[in-house]
């Protein structure tokens, strides 16, 4: 079916609704998948017991690091996607045509930035993990949809607010992008900045953290 929605849609030229839907479904889908094998891979660097005590062959290991960094690349292909010619935002088309060194290097930053999300998502729920509070990751994700609705949604769909989550939902070589890179980017500074501190806190026992999660 979805080769037949593709012909449609490169015959009338234009994006048939379900093939969009399909597209958004399977993007979610590998930011879930990402989400969890790298919990499990941090997990166990982490040595968290429950993790660790299953035993996992290092094969298996290996092979759930390749899909999790082959996911980060699919990602950040889409991503980086949003700042090609052929794409439109808002009305605004991008600016990267063809596949020269300008447009592998976006893809290799935005595969960084998809990447460097889920680490800090994983690691806030490592710490909190470890005093009681299980869901650490899904409570990162949806104050992440959240800040992300806050600070894009007047422009942006209901999909790029929840893809706000994991990355830029705008053109990063756009600056006047309706979508703008700065409030990405302060949402990535204090997610850091909170997974940083959960760490620090977590590892040296802080007392006052300790309450937080009696």
């Amino acid at each position: 079916h979805v080769l037949v929605l593709t012909v449609l849609s490169s015959r009338y030229r234009f994006v048939h609704p379900l093939l969009a839907a399909a597209k958004f479904a399977e993007v979610a889908e590998s930011a879930i998948s990402v989400l969890a094998q790298s919990n499990f891979l941090i997990s166990v660097v982490c040595n968290i017991s429950q993790i660790v005590s299953l035993d996992i062959d290092e094969d298996t290991m290996k092979s759930m690091l390749f899909s999790v960094g082959t996911s980060c690349f699919s990602l950040g292909l889409g991503f980086a996607g949003r700042d090609s010619s052929t794409e439109c935002i808002d009305g605004l088309p991008g600016r990267i045509k063809g596949w020269g060194l300008g447009r592998m290097a976006l893809v290799a930053v935005r595969s960084c930035e998809v990447g460097s999300r889920f680490l800090a998502i994983n690691l806030i729920h490592v710490a909190v993990r470890a005093h009681r509070f299980r869901f650490g990751a899904p409570a990162v994700v949806v104050a992440l949809v959240l800040l992300s609705f806050l600070a894009f949604h007047r422009h942006a769909r209901l999909a790029d607010v929840f893809a706000g989550a994991f990355a830029h939902p705008g053109q990063l070589l756009e600056p006047s992008s309706l979508l703008p890179t700065r409030r990405s980017l302060a949402i990535h500074a204090l997610l850091t900045v909170c997974a940083a501190t959960l760490q620090i806190m977590s590892c040296q026992q802080v007392e006052s953290f300790l309450e937080w999660f009696p």
